[in-house]
């Protein structure tokens, strides 16, 4: 009789909340004890990027990112117009170029010049994001905050 498994050989993303090392250290034995259970790919997010290289060499079949904030606080409801809200826009636009970095090469250096433009012209054009002169300023601080990530 054939049973089944809803994951089994499916990728499972697992985001780690916690930025202490004790907390990531003390539940990688479980990460790896799913993995090897439940016969699937696990990938794992980690909020501190310094903690990759303690574990990849302990857990080599775990894919390891740098989890790089979170779509917290996605929209702003002002009156009767729902905006994005500072805190996405933020993480969204810094992501966005930090994440093009790391893939690297010519294409990647291209898109984060155009990047700059292109957000430039969704801030006039798009309506949900607010047309003021503070929310220009987070949407271009962020871009450059993204490019000087590590």
């Amino acid at each position: 009789m054939k049973t089944f498994h809803p994951i089994r050989g499916k990728s499972v993303y697992i985001i780690f909340q916690s930025k202490g090392l004790g907390d990531t250290l003390a539940w990688f034995p479980y990460v790896e004890q799913f993995r090897v259970e439940n016969k699937c790919n696990v990938k794992v997010f980690l909020p501190r990027q310094e903690m990759i290289p303690l574990l990849k060499p302990n857990y080599p079949d775990i894919e390891f990112y740098h989890k790089v904030g979170s779509l917290t606080k996605s929209f702003d409801k002002q009156k009767e117009r729902t905006y994005r809200g500072d805190f996405f826009i933020k993480q969204n636009t810094r992501n966005h170029v930090y994440f093009l970095k790391q893939i690297g090469g010519i294409f990647s250096f291209f898109f984060i010049f155009w990047l700059f433009f292109k957000n430039n012209i969704k801030f006039v054009i798009n309506s949900q994001i607010r047309k003021n002169l503070s929310t220009w300023w987070l949407i271009n601080k962020s871009y450059f905050e993204g490019i000087l990530m590590k």
